[in-house]
């Protein structure tokens, strides 16, 4: 089964990106267990092809905002004058896109941009952001990555295959905060999440927020915090556990982890608790 290259879009004397190039493909395994064989080829050459055509056959561009502007150019579209690459006080590079409503194809040209850098932190909130763009940007996101932000998007179960594969299963990791609020998120994408969590070892605080998942999801994201060592916080308001809020909290206390459970919908009424 073909893995997502995005061999093109790095060079080899990349930290960054020759990490990331290794964690999408030890991960495809574990990432595709849900759907056939045949599906998940389907989606990763598909994945492979979107980014790939942007290019003439050449894999050296100049500088990541070469990149940016050569995948521009083959929509047809003009650059716009965005300042979306800041360094923070402890000197982290921060790419932040966050509500510039982007769209598919300028998504698809900073994917090329990203394999040129490298950076601590990326926030991609509120970008119309849907499943299949999620897959090849998220893929583009190398293991110094230590925040990551799509809240407000439609990411979807790619999306989270992505994640686990690019910045939760690799060993040379550092992410440390992970926010997928507010993206529709329903068990099967959770539980895509979960095979990333079991081998997880750095991650610190979770936020799944505002989701559609249900005791299914909440089981299984429970299951796989039991083996991980490094979670402290996880943030699970606003969805639809219901009934089984209460038995969630008490496997949530048993690893020791803070957890935020409010406003979910219980039969008899409402729970709310930070615990």
């Amino acid at each position: 089964m073909p893995s997502l290259n995005l061999g093109k879009l790095s060079k080899p004397t990349s930290r960054n990106r020759s990490g990331s190039g290794d964690s999408t493909h030890n991960g495809k395994s574990s990432g595709s267990r849900s759907v056939s064989k045949e599906q998940a080829e389907k989606e990763a050459t598909a994945a492979a092809m979107a980014v790939t055509k942007f290019f003439d056959g050449e894999p050296e561009l100049f500088s990541p905002r070469a990149a940016y502007i050569r995948a521009l150019d083959k929509h047809g579209l003009a650059p716009e004058r965005m300042h979306v690459v800041s360094l923070t006080d402890s000197a982290h590079t921060v790419v932040d896109i966050s509500s510039y409503g982007l769209g598919h194809k300028r998504l698809l040209a900073l994917a090329c941009s990203l394999g040129y850098r490298s950076f601590e932190v990326f926030k991609c909130s509120g970008n119309r952001l849907d499943e299949h763009t999620a897959l090849i940007l998220l893929s583009c996101i190398g293991p110094d990555c230590m925040t990551i932000d799509v809240h407000h998007n439609l990411i979807g179960k790619l999306g989270c295959r992505s994640i686990v594969r690019t910045s939760l299963i690799p060993k040379q990791n550092e992410l440390l905060t992970l926010s997928m609020a507010s993206n529709e998120l329903d068990d099967e994408c959770v539980k895509v999440l979960a095979m990333g969590l079991k081998k997880n070892h750095t991650l610190r605080r979770l936020n799944l927020s505002h989701n559609n998942i249900t005791i299914t999801g909440a089981h299984a994201l429970c299951t796989a915090l039991k083996s991980s060592v490094s979670l402290w916080e996880l943030d699970l308001s606003w969805n639809t556990i219901g009934v089984a809020a209460t038995e969630i909290v008490t496997e949530v206390r048993s690893i020791a982890i803070r957890a935020n459970l409010s406003n979910n919908y219980l039969v008899v009424g409402w729970f709310s608790g930070l615990f």
